[in-house]
């Protein structure tokens, strides 16, 4: 719960400026790696060969969803490169779980307004036909809420919920754009494993190589969790790292379940 403080482990570019291990070694030309994809937004990627700079292959494929030795023959492979993960560094869209976020860490949004994030969700997600459409039927759907929900305490909640909705329609006209169907869940972003699979989708513990192993799915592969908390407690940093604690009691659920399946912007 709180904030975390993340050491990134971004290194593995080329091994001549030291330790060649972290999110980069995807990238270091002694290594190739080539994957299948199912679908054209390459979320689906059921097959994939590492190729080290000894010559040593070593191929994966999910158990949930193997391709038979002629499909995998038959099928093109593609070599990966900076765009199989950085795929939209530029038109960035942003999930409305990110605007509202951001806008409640501004003060934008009043966290006190009741229900307020669940409700500006709801607002943002609609499928509106034109930008005017939205930012009208934003303004609309706040409202209306809570003039039925809390009618004894609207006069108060109209004041505080007006300065909401014009960071809302703020947030909706800088990241969605109806007319041309464009938003954050049509365009996946590749970054990360929070609001898509992302990293997850082939270091999710379901891909084994010939040999029975798993490709990694450590969460310490790609960074660690220094401190986690709020106040004092984030300050005391641990370059060990420490057990990354979900937000809401989940038990051992994060551990086995991708962030995307939950997390999915709203």
């Amino acid at each position: 719960p709180g904030f975390y403080t993340l050491l990134m482990r971004i290194g593995g570019g080329s091994p001549e400026m030291g330790l060649s291990s972290g999110i980069h070694w995807h990238m270091n030309i002694k290594n190739e790696i080539h994957y299948i994809t199912t679908d054209d937004s390459r979320m689906t990627i059921p097959w994939i060969r590492m190729k080290d700079e000894n010559g040593n292959i070593t191929v994966y494929q999910d158990t949930e969803g193997s391709l038979s030795e002629n499909l995998i023959d038959s099928l093109p492979k593609r070599q990966m490169d900076c765009m199989d993960c950085h795929n939209r560094p530029s038109h960035i869209y942003k999930s409305p779980d990110e605007i509202i976020n951001h806008a409640m860490a501004l003060g934008e949004i009043d966290r006190n307004i009741p229900e307020i994030r669940q409700i500006a969700s709801e607002a943002l997600i609609q499928d509106y036909s034109t930008n005017k459409n939205a930012l009208d039927s934003i303004k609309l759907y706040i409202n209306n809420y809570y003039q039925e929900n809390y009618p004894d305490d609207y006069d108060n909640l109209k004041e505080k919920t007006s300065a909401s909705i014009i960071s809302l329609q703020r947030g909706y006209s800088r990241n969605f754009f109806p007319e041309m169907k464009v938003r954050w869940d049509v365009y996946p972003d590749h970054i990360g494993h929070k609001t898509f699979p992302g990293c997850m989708r082939c270091h999710d513990g379901k891909h084994i190589d010939q040999n029975g192993r798993p490709l990694s799915h450590e969460c310490n592969v790609c960074h660690t969790v220094l401190a986690q908390g709020q106040g004092e407690s984030l300050g005391q940093l641990s370059y060990q790292g420490v057990e990354f604690k979900h937000p809401e009691d989940i038990d051992e659920e994060w551990k086995t379940t991708i962030c995307s399946e939950c997390h999915n912007g709203e």
